[in-house]
């Protein structure tokens, strides 16, 4: 997210499996260059990953209207945060359209 100088939260199933620098390691390798600080906070009880990010925002006082949540998962997993979604595919992961309809969110007159 060079482009929006943006820094990177994981909150993918993945920081579940993976320490935050092997998911530094493996985004590099793919020739991401963004700043990744942190990953949301990882439950023991299931909870829908928009209440996981939320729980990240108000740790850390951010608002919604400075978040994009890039995730192939359905926007009823991200519920009131929805509107912050820009859906990917598991299959082709992020592309170009993706990342034009991120920078549209923050920059909607642009």
């Amino acid at each position: 997210m060079d482009a929006l100088d943006a820094d990177v939260v994981i909150s993918s199933a993945w920081r579940k499996a993976f320490s935050l620098e092997e998911l530094e390691s493996f985004l590099r390798g793919k020739g991401f260059t963004g700043n990744i600080i942190g990953h949301t906070s990882i439950r023991t009880t299931p909870q829908f990953r928009g209440n996981e990010i939320q729980d990240w925002m108000n740790e850390h006082g951010v608002t919604k209207n400075n978040i994009i949540i890039l995730d192939d998962m359905g926007a009823s997993e991200m519920l009131h945060l929805s509107d912050r979604l820009i859906q990917t595919s598991l299959y082709t992961g992020l592309m170009d359209r993706h990342v034009e309809a991120a920078l549209r969110l923050f920059n909607p007159s642009g």
